[in-house]
């Protein structure tokens, strides 16, 4: 059995102050990752933080 992660990586401040944008970027960058296919990390990019997302 194989197991893969794929993660997406918001920091604060760069990426925002407060839980929920923190949140928004990393989903966003995560869904980015699970595009790119398996164990791939992203850290949030400004597409991320507008609330683009990628299509897994």
């Amino acid at each position: 059995m194989r197991i893969s992660v794929s993660i997406g990586i918001a920091l604060a401040p760069v990426h925002g102050m407060d839980l929920d944008s923190l949140m928004q970027c990393a989903d966003g960058a995560l869904y980015r990752s699970k595009a790119k296919g398996k164990a791939q990390v992203h850290f949030c990019e400004m597409i991320d933080a507008e609330g683009g997302r990628a299509v897994a």
